[in-house]
């Protein structure tokens, strides 16, 4: 038997959530509102449920019309699935349960066939295994390696796994007389977003990243409790600004910026380190700082110097449940240059 829930039925969705041993913030329907609300698609959650098992699947249904190239050329609706940004994918109460994954699929690819969905493409969570459920009818790839910290270790081991470039950034840091703030509540958030636009326009990052002002404001009324801006101050100004997102167990890397012209003073490394301080305190187990954009280039390399052995592969899932209307979609654009190394291709 199969459910599925949008946000209108968000008492439901955080009662199936809440049945999860172990789970994350992009599991909450706050965290789904919040990209919704960013043009992702229309937030759902699917639960498989069978002999006191269950299978939980939040994703973004995803209006095929809607996208610029097939506006105006599709007489009939499609549709396609996404999971929410950063890490997420489907989470069983059992997931050695073979025949419950294998029954789970099916439903999914029911449910799919009625509702015209073409696609479905996962991101899955790289701490909570389940790219390597038993999946018969998913192509599983991996993706690109990320870095997570180890909380549960002690204060020395953590330190001591930096890399020693790392800890001498740190402690160079703290000479120029930097210190570090936290602030829950949001009430500093137009000054993060400043440095984090300026970040965004080094990187010439596309408009999608740009979140704004009602973005944060939603994330504030949607996750209290579960946020937290931080910044690296010198003389008072602040020079580097990291928002991160964390659940019972598990700290995210969310957004962050830096000026330019500190890079020097290394604040970015002050930042972390406190922020790792912070989040072993609290008993969180791991701080998943995630990856670079290509293979081992600067960002990778500078997460890696907070754990030298803390790299873990990032999996994603990809499935076309209709290959005919996939290859007809990629027709309609015909004579666009196409991403080979998109998926779906007909979106590249």
């Amino acid at each position: 038997m199969y459910r599925v829930y949008s946000l209108a039925e968000r008492q439901n969705w955080e009662e199936a959530v809440a049945r999860l041993k172990a789970r994350d913030i992009s599991y909450f329907p706050g965290y789904c509102r919040l990209f919704q609300e960013h043009g992702e698609g229309q937030a759902m959650l699917f639960e498989y449920e069978e002999h006191g098992n269950f299978v939980l699947y939040p994703f973004f249904l995803r209006d095929i019309s809607l996208e610029a190239a097939f506006r105006g050329k599709l007489k009939e609706s499609y549709f396609d699935t996404v999971t929410p940004y950063g890490y997420g994918g489907p989470l069983a109460s059992d997931p050695e349960d073979r025949q419950l994954i294998v029954n789970f699929r099916r439903a999914f690819q029911d449910y799919c066939r009625k509702k015209r969905i073409v696609a479905e493409f996962i991101r899955f969570h790289p701490l909570l295994g389940n790219h390597a459920y038993p999946y018969e009818d998913l192509l599983v790839e991996r993706n690109k390696e990320i870095v997570c910290v180890d909380l549960e270790r002690s204060a020395e081991e953590i330190w001591s796994n930096y890399r020693r470039n790392n800890r001498k950034n740190i402690k160079k840091a703290l000479r120029e007389g930097l210190e570090v703030t936290f602030d829950f509540t949001g009430e500093t958030y137009r000054e993060f977003i400043q440095l984090y636009y300026l970040t965004m326009d080094r990187r010439e990052a596309r408009d999608y990243y740009y979140f704004d002002e009602d973005f944060f404001r939603l994330l504030h009324q949607e996750l209290a409790g579960n946020f937290l801006y931080v910044y690296a101050l010198y003389r008072g100004t602040a020079v580097s600004a990291e928002l991160v997102l964390y659940s019972e167990d598990y700290l995210h890397s969310f957004l962050g910026g830096t000026l330019e012209e500190y890079f020097p003073l290394r604040p970015n490394n002050l930042l972390k380190h406190r922020l790792i301080e912070w989040a072993r305190q609290k008993g969180l187990k791991s701080y998943i700082l995630g990856g670079g954009y290509q293979k081992d280039d600067g960002i990778l390399r500078f997460k890696k110097s907070f754990a030298r052995d803390g790299v873990i592969d990032f999996y994603v899932g990809k499935k076309l449940h209709d290959p005919e209307v996939a290859e007809w979609l990629c027709s309609l654009r015909k004579g666009e240059p196409l991403r080979t190394d998109f998926f779906p291709a007909y979106r590249g």
